[in-house]
């Protein structure tokens, strides 16, 4: 079990249900501690002018630390690994596309927290640089947890369809860790996909028309075996 501290930043302290990331249940990780920071205006945080060692005052603790930010990175990124126990991770214009996607904020970010602390878990508790990412995080396998994906677009593919796909699966094999290491993986990932109402609620907003069809073609029936009683 990999215990994981999370610093929340700026406006998101009212958007983030910090709750619900406390009381979520996790075979891999356990959220020890969610705090809240105000940051003064300092251009050297947001993008054009990003300084990633700007964060680093703020990793006070020998754990994995997970820095939460609205702030824009270079290059579109949206996580950096600034030490070897902190990464940054902005999320940007995420609540747009959440909204669209009609996928819980919350959701989004445990995926996250939940792909990191692998990494960390499997790396001897250290974050690999950027330069040097793990093979666990490979290209091409949409819906995987450790696909590479830059667009947000391609990130909320997994929720759809989570999955561990078999790459990944045989390099954390290699990893020797306990036997059911990678089935307490999948259950957690199962757990991150999309709820039956999270999926109807999309269908619909996504097909509107078809969902009006739907709900008329409901009325009609129930109105049929009222008549009837």
């Amino acid at each position: 079990m990999t215990d994981v501290n999370i610093i929340i930043s700026g406006m998101l302290n009212n958007t983030i249900n910090k709750k619900y990331l406390k009381h979520f249940k996790s075979n891999i990780f356990r959220i020890k501690k969610i705090e809240d920071i105000t940051l003064k205006p300092d251009k050297n945080y947001d993008f054009p002018n990003c300084k990633f060692e700007k964060f680093k005052e703020f990793n006070n603790i020998n754990e994995l630390t997970i820095f939460i930010c609205d702030f824009t990175f270079p290059g579109g990124l949206v996580s950096m690994p600034i030490d070897n126990n902190l990464i940054v991770l902005s999320t940007y214009d995420f609540e747009k596309y959440l909204k669209k996607d009609s996928l819980k904020f919350e959701k989004f970010l445990l995926r996250f927290v939940l792909s990191f602390s692998i990494i960390y878990k499997t790396n001897n508790n250290v974050l690999p640089p950027i330069d040097n990412p793990p093979n666990l995080i490979h290209k091409n396998t949409e819906g995987c947890l450790f696909d590479y994906s830059c667009r947000i677009t391609d990130l909320l593919i997994f929720h759809s369809n989570p999955i561990l796909c078999l790459e990944s699966k045989s390099d954390l094999k290699s990893k020797q860790k306990p036997e059911n290491y990678i089935k307490n993986i999948e259950i957690d990932i199962n757990k991150l996909g999309r709820s039956s109402f999270e999926k109807i609620e999309l269908f619909a907003s996504q097909k509107p028309f078809i969902m009006e069809i739907i709900f008329l073609l409901l009325g009609c029936i129930l109105g049929f075996i009222l008549s009837k009683i």
